[in-house]
């Protein structure tokens, strides 16, 4: 008897001969054979000659599922992250990879970041640090530092 093991998600990992039981086989005064934990006697249906496609038990029956396990990235930002999970992809994610940054998720692909916005950005940036450098030269701040965490504490002038 063929037995059909599962992981702890219903993907199927192995087919493999049952074993007898050989006590009970001598009570039943018939074949009796072991039924592990994440097993069953239930073939899985044939899968489509498909790519991203599965079997997969959820305890009563097959199912074929998608197949996105490995790297998959979050539309928004562009993370990449390892999918576990069997079954169709949140719309969050998508397979395919970003290239090289500024891109941004588009729908339906990555789409290049508009440079000039990017080049503003780091301007702004370059601006404030160097506002706040000002400041503290200045004396206009007083920062003071810790373990956990910096502040700066702007002084009030007294008029």
């Amino acid at each position: 008897m063929l037995l059909y093991h599962y992981d702890d998600n219903g993907v199927l990992t192995k087919i493999a001969e049952a074993k007898l039981d050989p006590e009970e086989t001598k009570v039943q005064k018939g074949p009796f054979y072991l039924v592990p934990r994440n097993a069953t006697e239930l073939a899985p249906p044939e899968v489509p000659d498909k790519d991203g496609l599965i079997p997969v038990f959820d305890g009563s029956i097959w199912e074929v599922v998608e197949d996105h396990r490995g790297p998959v990235w979050v539309k928004q930002g562009g993370e990449e992250v390892e999918w576990v999970l069997p079954g169709p992809l949140p719309d969050e994610y998508t397979k395919l990879e970003p290239p090289a940054p500024p891109f941004k998720w588009g729908g339906d692909a990555w789409e290049p970041v508009n440079p000039q916005h990017i080049a503003d950005l780091l301007r702004m940036e370059a601006l404030r640090r160097r506002a706040v450098d000002e400041l503290i030269v200045s004396g206009s701040v007083e920062v003071s530092t810790r373990t956990e965490f910096i502040t700066v504490k702007a002084r009030i002038d007294a008029g």
